[in-house]
């Protein structure tokens, strides 16, 4: 090896960060280029290997007091092999890069660039990138005390939550590769305002037919139609053939409620009872993917006591259906936009028409502000968006005849709002401009 100062033109000795395996160090490289250096603690391999092997005998035991058929040891096996491959720091960069190009259309989002020639298996260089850890907002929110409620730091905690969600169920929803360990001490607030991922140790790669099946069950399930839920998991890999798929959905249906739902700890809870009942299958993607929502929740609670991780899901799961390349069956959208009387949900298609303004973050938006305070949206795209939704959804209602009606009037009383407040604002600006001349 090389004596760092051989390679960098200065460097920390005093660590800034822990990683999960490794310390992180600030460097300088000669043309004066800021670097992290994230540096792996020595004898790490055997401890990791230790707790893979307590695990899988823990597992092995549960599988026989429950009953279970299915080896419940590949899933140490999956979580083992997740972590001997954060050891390999070059599969991290690799990581990092695979994030930033599936996710390159999110303009909020920021990954430090990996600088391979200066990366080996156990030392990781990146680009550095200053911002505000979670903590450290959270910090500066409870040391301000009562006051607090609109201090620059919990305003960037609830933009920081924002985009944390949208970005988050972008991977799981539309991208398919999904940042598998986004705690706290994984995420910045940058100095641009926008949200930086800062470890890629752990990538979940989702595929199309899971990703289907997820979209599926976040419309059902916060219509509270369980039987079409069962019918998602199936397509998600978490049902035996001889499982009776009217008696689960009846469970399902009995425990959580026939109404609308948007509880996932509730969902959780009854879905690990229900779980050994029925002897779930648990595909390791999937052991991975609630861990991450799980996770993602927790945080964003934090800073909003009513946050609900469905509810936010909604608007994207149904933007991504209706502008999908892809045919989705007509009756997951008809369970969900329709009443029981036929006539559309009025709130839902309006939600979604709304959300179609941020291109780039259809769900819980971040609000972008313009110089002049007013809220910088494309017109253009839009109005190209609304008319892709006005489509598909045309197709999908075609055999409601009342519904469509009723989609139309909402979709076109939409349309015309942003047209009036485009033209509003345009002639706003031009009497200011006026005025200008007038008076200058």
């Amino acid at each position: 090896g090389r004596s760092p100062l051989d390679i960098f033109e200065e460097m920390d000795e005093t660590p800034v960060a822990a990683a999960s395996f490794g310390q992180v160090y600030r460097a300088t490289l000669e043309g004066g280029q800021a670097v992290a250096v994230k540096v792996q603690r020595p004898n790490v391999l055997e401890n990791i290997a230790v707790d893979i092997y307590v695990l899988r005998l823990a597992l092995n035991l549960v599988k026989k007091l429950a009953g279970m058929s299915r080896d419940l040891r590949l899933i140490a096996d999956e979580v083992g092999s997740g972590l001997f491959s954060e050891l390999d720091y070059k599969m991290e960069a690799s990581n990092a890069q695979t994030f930033a190009e599936a996710h390159v259309n999110l303009e909020y989002v920021v990954v430090p660039k990996p600088i391979f020639q200066l990366t080996t298996e156990r030392v990781l260089t990146t680009e550095w990138v200053d911002g505000s850890s979670p903590a450290s907002l959270f910090e500066e929110v409870n040391s301000g005390g009562a006051d607090c409620k609109d201090s620059g730091a919990l305003v960037k905690l609830k933009q920081m939550v924002n985009m944390g969600v949208a970005c988050s169920l972008n991977q799981l929803l539309s991208s398919g590769v999904m940042h598998a360990d986004p705690h706290p001490g994984n995420l910045l607030f940058t100095t641009e305002g926008k949200l930086a991922y800062i470890d890629f140790g752990l990538l979940t790669i989702v595929t199309p037919g899971h990703r289907h099946g997820m979209l599926s069950s976040i419309l059902h399930m916060s219509s509270g139609d369980w039987n079409g839920f069962v019918e998602d998991m199936d397509r998600m890999e978490l049902l035996k053939p001889t499982v009776d798929k009217k008696v689960l959905g009846s469970d399902l249906g009995e425990m959580m409620g026939g109404s609308s739902f948007n509880n996932f700890k509730k969902l959780l809870k009854v879905m690990a009872i229900l779980g050994l009942k029925y002897k779930f299958t648990l595909p390791p993607y999937y052991v991975l993917v609630v861990r991450s929502l799980a996770t993602l929740e927790g945080i964003a609670l934090q800073v909003d006591a009513d946050f609900k991780i469905v509810s936010a899901a909604v608007p994207q799961a149904l933007y991504i259906i209706l502008n999908s390349k892809r045919s989705f069956p007509s009756e997951v959208l008809e369970s969900f936009l329709l009443k029981p009387s036929g006539l559309l949900r009025e709130e839902r298609i309006a939600k979604v028409l709304e959300v179609l303004k941020d291109k780039n973050q259809p769900t819980n938006r971040v609000n972008r502000l313009g110089e002049r305070g007013e809220e910088n949206f494309g017109l253009v795209p839009y109005l190209r968006k609304w008319y892709d939704v006005f489509q598909t959804a045309t197709v999908a209602l075609r055999e409601k005849p009342v519904a469509l009606l009723h989609f139309w009037f909402i979709s076109i009383r939409a349309a015309s709002a942003i047209l009036r407040r485009a033209l509003n604002m345009r002639l706003g600006k031009m009497k200011a401009d006026v005025l200008k001349r007038c008076f200058v």
